[in-house]
């Protein structure tokens, strides 16, 4: 029996899975992004793509809300890996400017996570080998 999976993330998560069936993927939904926005983000659809075989959507300032479209989505799960960029890179940037940032991005994670209404798979991606933190220093 096909589930029908619905995978939300940052771009790591194009790679994981590109033999799967029934999958949209939403491209580049970090816990940054979902800060900038208050929880929520707009979508719209961009590409069917071919190598991994699922319908491509991307965040846009005049598509729809991505809560409302997880939420409207008919799937048997919401499988989401947010987080990877956001701790290697995002996160160093916040704490710099805020040293609430961690508390202030778990509250509207959260928030996030209260408004799915699907049955959700949260994972964590292992971050690739490159360090950035020394990028910030720059600045």
């Amino acid at each position: 029996m096909n589930k029908k999976i619905l995978f939300i993330g940052d771009s790591h998560i194009f790679h994981l899975f590109p033999n799967e069936s029934n999958v949209i993927y939403l491209v580049d939904i970090t816990l940054n992004k979902l800060r900038k926005g208050n929880s929520d983000v707009k979508i719209e659809y961009d590409t069917y793509d071919q190598n991994i075989n699922a319908e491509k959507y991307i965040i846009s300032e005049k598509g729809d809300s991505l809560i409302n479209f997880i939420n409207d989505f008919e799937c048997d799960y919401v499988f989401l890996s947010i987080g990877e960029i956001d701790v290697r890179y995002h996160l160093s940037k916040q704490l710099l400017k805020n040293e609430n940032a961690i508390k202030e991005i778990y509250e509207i994670y959260l928030k996030f996570l209260k408004k799915i209404k699907h049955k959700l798979i949260i994972s964590s991606l292992t971050p690739p080998g490159i360090d950035n933190n020394s990028d910030i220093n720059k600045e």
